[in-house]
């Protein structure tokens, strides 16, 4: 009459019956799980230029002056980086004065194809100019 709880789900190494719950059991497993090879997903990635610019603010409200960091896509001069910084972040409170420095540098982004078909917008077909005789 077998006096063990439990029941044998297998062994390891061919000689020590072990329950799932057994230390050696999990161990074996977590060993298992790393020496599989994970599927890698599925990438949707874009090489950008990002400009980060250094940015003098002023608060209105209380006339406190802040340097803040934005980022933003593309590569501008200072005179164009402060325009569209000022049309993007720029509030009634908050004003955006001066470029106290930036950089520019290309960013590879990219995110999991399923969250970006789920959150593209989709477009018309391209099509192509040829000359017709």
């Amino acid at each position: 009459m077998n006096n063990q709880i439990g029941v044998v789900v297998g062994t390891i190494q061919g000689s020590i019956p072990c329950t799932p719950f057994h230390p050696k059991w999990v161990r074996y497993n977590q060993i298992e799980k790393e020496n599989k090879i994970m599927a890698r997903k599925r990438m949707v990635t874009r090489t950008v230029e990002q400009t980060t610019a250094q940015v003098m603010t002023i608060d209105v409200t209380t006339a406190e002056v802040q340097v803040c960091t934005y980022d933003i896509g593309g590569k501008y001069t200072d005179e164009d980086l402060l325009k569209k910084l000022q049309k993007i972040f720029q509030t009634d409170t908050l004003k955006l004065v001066h470029i106290e420095e930036q950089t520019c540098k290309e960013v590879l982004l990219g995110m999991d194809e399923e969250d970006f078909i789920r959150l593209a917008k989709v477009l018309p077909p391209r099509t192509t100019n040829k000359d017709e005789d």
